[in-house]
């Protein structure tokens, strides 16, 4: 699959985590438009990590925290969601908390 991708060249949308600078955004949002139009399946696991790949990198630590505390080094999506939304709270609470003193 990844040579499929490599030939069409539609794996900057899979592959990166970040638009790459020398791209214009219309292109990146032409090939992500195409890649999902290609009606490929990932794996959960693929989804998940590429969720966590997605995040800044003000979020090293909770990525780090996350692979490594997985069962069996699988981590699913679902899992990597709930994470995300719970750090996200917490970082929310912990700014306004911050701000109120």
């Amino acid at each position: 699959m990844k040579d499929l991708l490599f030939v069409k060249k539609m794996h900057f949308p899979v592959f990166a985590a970040q638009k790459p600078e020398s791209m214009s955004g219309e292109k990146w949002d032409f090939k992500r438009q195409q890649m999902s139009g290609m009606g490929i399946k990932f794996e959960d696991e693929i989804l998940g990590l590429l969720l966590l790949n997605s995040l800044p990198e003000s979020w090293e630590n909770f990525k780090v925290s996350i692979t490594n505390s997985t069962p069996d080094g699988v981590v699913s999506l679902q899992m990597v969601k709930g994470s995300v939304l719970n750090e996200e709270m917490r970082r929310k609470a912990q700014g306004s908390s911050s701000q109120s003193k």
